[in-house]
């Protein structure tokens, strides 16, 4: 049997060119660097390692040093986001 296929009310087709998702989605990136770049370079190591897998944040269901470090990393960029958001 087919899957059916309904949109509700409140979608919201996204009408941009590929080209214009493109920008925007560098744009996006381009701006969240400028912020991890505020952060100091611990900090911003401590994000990157979690974010490209090279340390666990979690172990035994615990929160590793790594992911202590990731989760303080993470407060100052929620601060950085809300001072300049």
């Amino acid at each position: 049997m087919e899957e059916r296929f309904e949109t509700r009310e409140d979608d919201k087709p996204d009408l941009r060119s590929e080209d214009e998702r493109h920008r925007d989605a560098v744009n996006d990136w381009m701006r969240w660097r400028g912020y991890i770049g505020q952060l100091r370079s611990d900090q911003q190591f401590a994000l990157f390692e979690v974010v490209r897998g090279r340390v666990e944040p979690v172990v035994d269901a615990s929160l590793s040093r790594a992911g202590e470090r990731f989760v303080g990393a993470l407060r100052m960029l929620a601060v950085v986001v809300g001072e300049r958001g």
